[in-house]
């Protein structure tokens, strides 16, 4: 009887740690329309994924936290930049100013088409939940 009791809370815990996945994944799907509509780019949280990685996924949202993963990182390598150029006018010259135009069309072209990755992996996860 205790078997089937601990049975059961586990997988009532492991549901709900697939709800917040869930629920994370359709939040960044949202964002990601927020972001397209105000053409201004933010990062996408992926607090969940480090409570339910350990499982077997299927390649749909191994893609989905790569590819937001890596815009992540991206973004952040823009805005440290940019940061960087910004406080103090001696490197604000032409050479600095490409870079950081640079890294700003890289971060754009690694936002276009997160839209299918993030609808396809929320799908996936949702048949899970």
């Amino acid at each position: 009887m205790i078997p089937m009791i601990k049975d059961f809370f586990r997988k009532k815990a492991e549901k709900k740690i697939l709800t917040v996945f869930s629920e994370e994944t359709k939040a960044n799907l949202e964002g990601y329309y927020v972001m397209f509509q105000l053409n201004r780019l933010r990062f996408f949280p992926l607090s969940a994924w480090d409570s339910v990685k350990d499982r077997t996924w299927p390649e749909a949202v191994c893609e989905y936290v790569r590819r937001l993963s890596s815009y992540n990182q991206v973004l952040q390598d823009y805005k440290n930049y940019e940061q960087w150029y910004n406080e103090d006018l001696d490197r604000k010259n032409q050479d600095n100013g490409r870079l950081l135009h640079q890294k700003k069309e890289l971060t754009q072209e690694q936002f276009k088409g997160l839209e299918d990755v993030i609808k396809t992996a929320a799908a996936q996860i949702e048949e899970l939940c």
